[in-house]
């Protein structure tokens, strides 16, 4: 590694491209998002944020033979909606418009303040497992789920607005920040971290055009590979037809060390039972030494 200082700054020349990988995955439910995280270097941390992500993580985990560690409390990271729903209430006993609004902002503050404690139990779990030295892949699922707990965090359920050159737009600067930060964050660990999203319509000319994830709009940005996942409706492994033989697979959307695998040509390039995070990276990095992904 060469290094050079310029004036008082000092700067170091490195070809090293072994950073490990963030990457975002979204598909729908069943497709494998879960799954995927599994097969990568152990221990793997998990971070489930939906009740229903440590039952299929305790049976994938004991079928794969896999090392994980997740929170022992699964109910100190999930956000209970009765809780939510209570805080959030306006009492609705003022008289005037002053009391009303005066109200409303107290609930909306109890609201904010609840996710808020939800969101600071979520750094806390993360950046410990990110500073200790036995894990080597960390997983939050869904980051849907946490994009949401910071939303709420961040606004309740009120929606704040800009003005810009007397046209008016909803201001998401405090948000956006918010996540760009934490993302930006976790790559100075060195782990391979794993983003696992619920997907969405995207649409083009009012029209369904494609699946695509629900939460940070900009994720593509602060990610190395944001990767579909699918099942296949027509799957039967007796056909005589191709395109019902898989079950399950994986295409990439963004990859921006090798963006050739966003092209149509790789489109589920990988299914079923390669459907691995070491033949994922393999792909995007023909290079990266199998022994540093198991």
């Amino acid at each position: 590694m060469k290094e050079i200082k310029l004036g008082n700054v000092q700067f170091t020349e490195s070809n090293d491209s072994s950073t490990p990988y963030i990457i975002g995955t979204f598909g729908p439910e069943g497709s494998g998002k879960t799954r995927l995280p599994l097969t990568g270097p152990e221990v793997i941390g998990f971070i489930p944020l939906e009740r229903k992500s440590y039952a299929t993580i305790m049976k994938d985990a004991k079928e794969l033979g896999r090392r994980v560690w997740q929170p022992k409390d699964p109910e100190s990271l999930i956000v209970s909606m009765r809780k939510a729903k209570q805080l959030g209430t306006v009492k609705g006993e003022a008289k005037t418009q002053t009391a009303m609004e005066a109200e409303e902002n107290e609930a909306n503050d109890r609201l904010r303040k609840y996710y808020r404690e939800c969101a600071d139990r979520i750094y806390d779990c993360t950046y410990a497992m990110l500073e200790n030295t036995d894990i080597r892949t960390v997983v939050i699922d869904t980051f849907t789920q946490f994009c949401t707990i910071i939303d709420s965090a961040c606004y309740g359920f009120k929606t704040k607005y800009i003005k810009i050159k007397s046209q008016t737009y909803q201001d998401r600067r405090e948000y956006n920040q918010e996540i760009i930060d934490f993302l930006n964050s976790l790559a100075s660990y060195k782990k391979h971290i794993i983003l696992t999203h619920r997907q969405k319509d995207e649409y083009k000319n009012d029209k369904v055009w494609r699946k695509t994830f629900d939460g940070f709009k900009y994720l593509g940005n602060y990610t190395n590979i944001l990767a579909q996942m699918e099942t296949n409706p027509n799957w039967n492994p007796n056909s005589d037809d191709e395109s019902k033989l898989w079950h399950y697979a994986l295409s990439v959307r963004t990859c921006q060390n090798n963006p050739q695998l966003e092209g149509e040509d790789y489109r589920r390039f990988l299914t079923d039972d390669n459907i691995t995070f070491t033949n994922l990276i393999l792909s995007v990095d023909p290079d990266t030494d199998p022994e540093t992904l198991v």
